[in-house]
């Protein structure tokens, strides 16, 4: 399923919120691990993206808009199959859609169309 789905991915985008935490450190190790294993098995580019928030008690990593809360060490294959699944949540949505509508003036017949796209 995964690699019929490679050419449709340009990359993905995994924010990872850290503090001073040994679990954060942790967690962005695993994450970066995880990146570097689905380009070599998929060909599918990984960006991690760490934020920094000493005032954050949480480490969170966000992927696709959608967000999850650390709270344990995450292995890489969990990792890699949280980043994959996530990936996938709004495929449909990156894909551009168009609306074609078209109105006319019914009282004056001289006038023109309008073509909203």
């Amino acid at each position: 399923m995964i690699t019929s789905l490679i050419g449709e991915f340009v990359g993905i985008d995994v924010l990872i919120i850290i503090n001073d935490s040994e679990l954060s450190e942790e967690t962005l190790r695993t994450a970066w691990l995880a990146a570097q294993a689905i380009f070599k098995n998929y060909g599918i580019e990984v960006y991690v993206i760490p934020y920094y928030n000493p005032k954050s008690s949480r480490t969170v990593v966000i992927v696709n808009d959608v967000e999850y809360v650390i709270s344990r060490r995450l292995s890489v294959n969990e990792f890699i199959d949280l980043v994959l699944s996530s990936s996938m949540i709004k495929e449909g949505a990156h894909k551009e859609s168009l609306a074609i509508g078209m109105t006319f003036n019914d009282k004056d017949p001289l006038s023109d169309a309008v073509v909203i796209a």
